[in-house]
């Protein structure tokens, strides 16, 4: 299938703008290594006027040198990741050389020595493990090597590498050797201790797309292109921008000597196992129907997994220009569980009827209440006696990167970097057969790609400025699967959450989001103080044109037991256009030095302003034209942002450290807000009506243009729906002029060296959010309270997996009959609202827990490193804006489902989630070991928290009783009810084992390496998401059947060449 894209002059017009920012604006840089200590002499004096040189082939300039001050300190900062040599010399004294000291990123190594009187020419070598404990920083971090990730048995290679090793990330679906799409994966770092927004980097730039509420990567990293990657948890200086936990990705560089390499890897299904056994259907209770129509039989399939790339660099000019380029080509087939298309696709042809589009779709097999209800997707009658067709999620990338390094001058260095991308996630990924394929839509990415460089000069020993730029766009269009025609509608049946027909949205004709930063920072370094200051800005950018798959009318439809339910309506056509025009960060920290201890001052000036261009639209079939002029400064935030912290080297050898940090925070900048308060969404883009379909013929018979009740329809959803009205809906200053939301994070770190290069910790870390927004509903001129909505009940069904199950189960509310659709929207701070409506203090999320870790190297070159995280996490909202103990955040898709600050639930009745310690407990280990014959083993184990068991019911006027009498037949409308508090039922653990062999081999020009790997090695078949859907009729209850559970042990051979 073709598609149209846009042309690559997007990249060229980047570049001219590194090029030009370059000579004018600074840039970040990832966090830099360094190596500082104190010299002394053999009685233990401090020796100021040291010379002290840093050597490393990672080094361009080969040398950086400082001298100790007064108290013999000295610190040598903006240091590359690699192998150190250090050497100190003083008229009068032999020269002292330490060597072999491993820096990875962002930690300073502490190497005190001292020094005897003798000759300079007599030189003393100290050769030893490094340190593995930075006793200097408030930092708590982790980080991987490029030989380690060569090692390691990871699927996709990437920045959730280092998630995916750390214990207390949350996942949201395992990869097993690359059966999960890369750019899915590569964005699987969503929570860590609670915290919502991971800020993800590259080279030190933030690599993240700009729409709407997500967060998710915006460049894909290239395995073969990666030095090192770093992940920050908690003590985040100053100089960090947006986002509590980061991660850093660092490109490989050139260097004197010409290496390359060419490395793949394959699997296909020949190389798997099955993991299918009664456990996955246990869910069915023995029920002879559930089992005949909804049972699991096959685990996901792989097709194929396959990588080939290549990557060269070396010097242009000796000591003076290096190059380094990789390409790539990488992708994946799998086959997901029990997935097949539909049978029934388009075999409905309900007519068109009116301004009505036809439906060609209607059932799919095994649907409760309709035709196919007792007939599985595989029955033969439906497929005319050929195979069913299977559904595959399929993803391909294609990458082509290259970067110089130069040494300009003796002190100015320029890194120069840049990225050509093209690829597919052909199905939205992950793709697991939770909802049908034809559900799904292609994402056709290009051009796509990065532009960076970067600009140091170490003025003197003690001085050094750094600056640079990063340019960065993805622009794409959605395509619908296979099968789906233009007539098609989406489709949701309510009893088992189970989407088909078509997707519910695709964006077309085009689509691009970028982002761009610029940096400056100076540093100032003595043997006591490092004082950093600088200034850091992104723009960001997002241009959507969307449309529903539907061409005719746009509608799409939930039913429930196949029977019709409601009406979705959508304003099309649609433009959704956003702009971040400064997120300006102004800083100023000091690491001070006081014998033992140093203590980090700092403090963060940051400003947002966002804001959208002036746009049209033409009228569509339910909504007038719309025209918008470009308006800019909305929101404007405001928020200093304190970061302190101290780091103890409690006995002075650089062995242990007591760390403690806090700081605020704020929350990743994301262009959500912009994009309800842009009036093509203010005022009201999204409605529903309930429709009864009394004569069964599955049209809705009334005047679909007309929104007051009329035929089998019910009045509309919100009656400002089909009109131009930005003030549909209103923001208070304080949420477009003020703070924005932010987290405090408090951390309290115990590391020590027990031998040589390994080394344990123990941590303690508290963090809660603050600064929560609510919806509040305005009906002539005043804003509903409590008391316009009617509490209602339901018994919990006799289901002795229900926790309290035949209870009388109440705190659900419906507005009442009168009030249903009316009104405007009202977007508030939460303080506006305390000592209102009951509510005696504000709603709140926190997070205590401990983390007990160990990394480094046992006897026998063992190397380890993982450990334990447990803790409880709080999400209490039981705050009253109208619907009591239930508050709405704007950012809820139809305004009406509940989303409040990172809590996502899809029912109501249920305003405090506690997660607690046991049910959050993460245990994590990985290594290698040596094996005799020169092989060396690898492992990653994971045992990390069940799926939740949530239970979600769509009850309808047959299944409530109101509290006040009220009759039940006058539900507004049927709602999404938790049957259990969320987060209260996990099913068994979750359990991965992962295996790796590598062998080099020697071939005379070079070395080949070869590996194979064993991924999920016990066949474990853990389950990790279910359905949440319950329904009350038996043959159709499909709750608690699992969506998602780890793929069969999967085999995958890799070879690569080094020369």
């Amino acid at each position: 299938m073709k598609h149209s894209r846009p042309g690559v002059g997007a990249l060229l017009v980047g570049l001219t703008m590194i090029c030009a920012l370059l000579s004018v604006v600074p840039a970040w840089a990832q966090q830099a290594s360094g190596i500082s200590g104190v010299v002394r002499d053999t009685s233990g004096l401090a020796m100021p006027g040291v010379t002290v040189e840093a050597a490393s082939p990672a080094l361009i300039e080969k040398v950086r040198t400082v001298t100790t001050d007064g108290d013999g300190r000295y610190s040598i900062v903006d240091l590359r990741p690699g192998t150190y040599s250090v050497t100190f010399t003083l008229t009068g004294f032999s020269t002292v050389k330490r060597e072999g000291i491993d820096l990875p990123t962002g930690f300073t190594a502490s190497v005190n020595v001292a020094m005897q009187v003798g000759s300079l020419e007599e030189t003393i070598t100290v050769s030893g493990a490094a340190p593995v404990v930075d006793t200097t920083s408030m930092r708590k971090q982790e980080t991987l090597n490029s030989s380690e990730l060569e090692s390691l048995p990871s699927g996709n290679v990437g920045l959730q590498t280092l998630a995916y090793v750390t214990p207390g990330f949350a996942a949201t679906q395992a990869d097993v050797g690359g059966t999960r799409d890369t750019w899915s994966a590569q964005g699987n770092y969503t929570f860590y201790h609670g915290k919502t927004g991971t800020r993800a980097s590259f080279d030190g730039f933030r690599n993240q797309y700009f729409i709407g509420a997500a967060s998710g990567v915006g460049y894909i990293t290239d395995q073969g292109n990666i030095q090192e990657l770093q992940l920050e948890t908690s003590g985040m200086g100053a100089e960090s921008g947006s986002g509590s936990t980061s991660m850093n990705a660092i490109p490989k560089s050139g260097s004197n000597v010409f290496a390359g390499g060419v490395d793949g890897f394959f699997s296909n299904g020949s190389m798997q196992s099955a993991n299918v056994r009664s456990n996955l259907n246990n869910w069915a209770q023995g029920n002879s129907t559930l089992l005949t129509t909804a049972a699991i039989t096959t685990a996901a399939t792989v097709d194929k997994i396959y990588r080939l790339g290549a990557q060269f660099g070396g010097p242009i000019k000796q000591d003076k220009i290096w190059f380094f380029a990789a390409i790539a080509r990488w992708g994946s087939t799998v086959n997901q569980p029990s997935a097949y298309y539909n049978p029934l696709q388009g075999k409905a042809n309900i007519p068109a009827s009116g301004i009505l589009g036809p439906t060609p779709t209607l059932f799919y097999p095994g649907q409760p209440g309709s035709p196919y209800a007792s007939v599985a997707y595989t029955d033969p009658s439906l497929w005319g006696g050929a195979e069913p067709r299977k559904a595959f999620s399929f993803d391909w990338y294609r990458n082509h990167a290259g970067r110089i390094t130069t040494q300009v001058t003796s002190k100015d260095r320029i890194n120069f970097y840049a990225d050509l991308q093209k690829s597919c996630r052909c199905t939205t990924g992950p793709f697991t057969g939770a909802n049908s394929i034809e559900s799904e839509r292609g994402w056709d990415w290009y051009p796509s790609g990065v532009v960076q460089g970067t600009w140091t000069r170490p003025v003197s020993s003690r001085l050094l400025l750094e600056a640079g730029a990063s340019w960065q766009t993805a622009n794409w269009i959605n395509f619908a699967e296979e099968g789906v025609t233009q007539y098609d509608r989406s489709i949701l049946e309510t009893a088992t959450n189970y989407r088909y027909g078509a997707t519910t949205l695709l964006t077309a004709p085009k689509a691009r989001t970028g982002r761009s930063a610029e940096r400056f920072t100076l540093s100032y370094v003595t043997g006591t103080h490092n004082v950093k200051v600088g200034v850091t800005d992104e723009q960001a950018f997002n241009d959507e044109s969307r449309s529903r798959n539907n061409v005719t009318d746009g509608l799409n439809y939930d039913f429930l037991n196949g029977k019709p339910l409601r009406i979705q309506y959508y304003a099309l056509p649609f433009l959704q256009q956003e702009r971040q025009n400064m997120e300006l960060g102004i800083f100023a920290q000091d690491a001070w030095k006081i014998q033992r201890l140093t203590l980090t001052l700092g403090i963060r000036y940051d400003r947002v302003s966002m804001g959208f261009p002036a746009a049209s639209l033409p009228a569509g079939l339910f909504v007038p034209a719309r025209t918008v002029s470009e308006l800019k400064g909305v929101p404007t935030w405001n928020d200093i942002n304190p970061r302190f912290g101290t780091a103890w080297d409690v006995f002075g050898n650089g062995r242990t450290a007591v760390k403690f940090s806090v700081g605020r925070y704020n929350q990743l900048s994301r262009s959500d807000l912009t994009r309800r308060f842009h009036p093509f969404s203010s005022s009201v883009n999204a409605a529903f009506r309930n429709w009864s379909d009394a004569n069964g013929n599955y049209i809705p018979d009334c005047n679909l243009q007309d929104f007051t009740a009329n035929g089998e329809c019910g009045v509309i959803s919100d009656v400002n729906f089909g009109k131009f009205i930005p003030s549909s809906t209103t923001f208070s200053d304080d949420v477009l002029k003020r703070n924005r939301d932010f987290l405090w994070d408090i951390n309290l770190d115990v590391q020590h060296e027990i031998t040589h290069g390994l080394s344990v910790n123990f941590a303690y870390n508290h963090n809660w959010d603050g600064n929560f927004t609510t919806v509040q509903r305005i009906v002539n001129g005043a804003a509903l309270g409590p008391d316009a909505y009617d509490e209602f009940c339901i018994t919990v069904p006799n289901d002795s997996r229900l926790a309290t199950a035949g209870q009388q189960r109440c705190g659900f509310y419906d507005i009442k009959p009168e009030l249903f659709g009316l009104g405007t929207i009202n977007v508030v701070n939460a303080k506006e609202l305390v000592g209102k409506n009951g509510n005696t203090g504000l709603p709140k999320r926190y997070w205590d827990g401990f983390t007990f870790g160990m990394n480094g190297r046992l006897p026998y070159d063992i190397r380890v490193g993982g450990g334990l995280d447990i803790g409880k996490n709080v999400d209490d909202h039981c705050f009253t804006t109208d619907i009591p103990n239930q508050p709405k955040d704007v950012n809820g898709s139809d305004r009406v489902t509940l989303t409040w600050n990172g809590f996502n639930s899809t029912g109501t009745g249920a305003c405090k989630v506690v997660t607690s310690w046991a049910d959050n407990m993460d245990f994590r280990i990985n290594g290698s070991i040596p094996i005799k014959g020169g092989f060396n083993g690898s492992f990653i184990f994971r045992n990390t928290p069940g799926a939740a068991l949530n239970a979600v019911l769509t009850a309808t006027a047959a299944n409530i009783t109101f509290k006040n009498g009220r009759a039940a037949s006058t539900l507004t409308t049927a709602q999404a009810l938790n049957l259990i508090t969320p987060n209260s039922q996990f099913g068994p653990r979750f359990n991965q084992l992962d295996l790796a062999i590598n062998k080099s081999l020697d071939i005379g020009w070079g070395k080949l390496r070869l590996a194979f790997d064993l991924y999920n090695a016990l066949n474990s078949n853990s389950v990790q998401n279910v359905t949440t859907a319950y329904s009350l009729t038996a043959s159709a209850n499909r709750w608690q059947r699992p969506t998602t559970f780890l793929d069969p042990r999967l085999a995958r051979v890799t070879a690569a060449i080094q020369f």
